[in-house]
């Protein structure tokens, strides 16, 4: 399952590319619309949503297309004649015809360029929109619900920094502890950069509160989170955003000591 935070940018586009189309075109891009509505929406939809790419974007082609053809045959007329165009589905050709009444080829080619150019923008659109889809899909289907944090540790003393082997880690309300997966204390020589690894710890979480985590690593909800940790005379913390995307696989912190 998706949650729809994740869809934000894509809703945005969403929204742009269903603005002027018409509500009977694409049958099953209402359901998408839908989608954003929703708190989450199953992986297996979006497969099928992406399924019906070439099917939507050919849809498109087509009508540009028509569209193309009419400012054709327009282009060598003198006197507007309202019989060469043909149908584009979604628009109303009285639009046209009104235009070419009143200011002639020019005025009915200038109605259809606007067409045209709407229609390449919601093209253009819905093709991110597929591409976006593809990308959470993948996201999702490599993800196991685990977690572990990556530290960076930059000591700029000029003495050694040493980390405690356990930390906290908070997002959502919830609270865990954290353990470095070696369960030893690190130590940083002064004047260097050093990496640790934090894992959480199981054993002392409740299993809804891991469950919940584990639910939004799959799902690739963008969630705000604060990692911990302690040495000897004080704590440093780090906030960040969970990543919804693979790359890179780990949540990357970085904290000076």
């Amino acid at each position: 399952m998706v949650n729809k935070d994740a869809f934000e940018k894509v809703k945005a586009q969403w929204l742009l590319a269903s603005t002027k189309t018409d509500a009977g075109f694409i049958q099953n891009m209402y359901q998408w619309g839908q989608l954003f509505k929703s708190t989450e929406v199953s992986y297996d939809f979006l497969e099928v949503a992406v399924r019906h790419e070439p099917d939507v974007l050919s849809e498109y082609d087509a009508r540009i297309k028509i569209v193309q053809d009419n400012l054709e045959a327009i282009s060598r007329q003198t006197v507007f004649d309202a019989s060469v165009l043909r149908t584009v589905s979604g628009f109303d050709l009285r639009l046209a015809e009104e235009a070419g009444k009143s200011g002639g080829p020019n005025g009915a080619s200038a109605l259809l360029e606007r067409w045209m150019a709407g229609l390449n923008r919601e093209r253009s659109a819905l093709t991110k929109i597929f591409a976006r889809f593809r990308e959470l899909i993948e996201a999702g289907r490599e993800r196991n619900g685990e977690v572990s944090f990556e530290v960076g540790l930059l000591n700029l003393g000029d003495t050694e920094g040493v980390v405690y082997p356990e930390g906290e880690f908070s997002t959502c309300g919830r609270d865990f502890r954290v353990t470095e997966e070696s369960d030893r204390y690190v130590v940083v020589k002064a004047r260097s950069f050093s990496k640790c690894v934090f894992k959480i710890k199981k054993e002392e979480a409740a299993g809804k509160d891991l469950a919940y985590l584990s639910a939004l690593v799959i799902k690739c909800m963008p969630e705000a989170y604060r990692l911990t940790i302690k040495m000897p005379n004080e704590t440093r913390s780090v906030r960040e955003v969970l990543p919804v995307t693979n790359e890179p696989s780990r949540v990357s912190p970085f904290l000076k000591l």
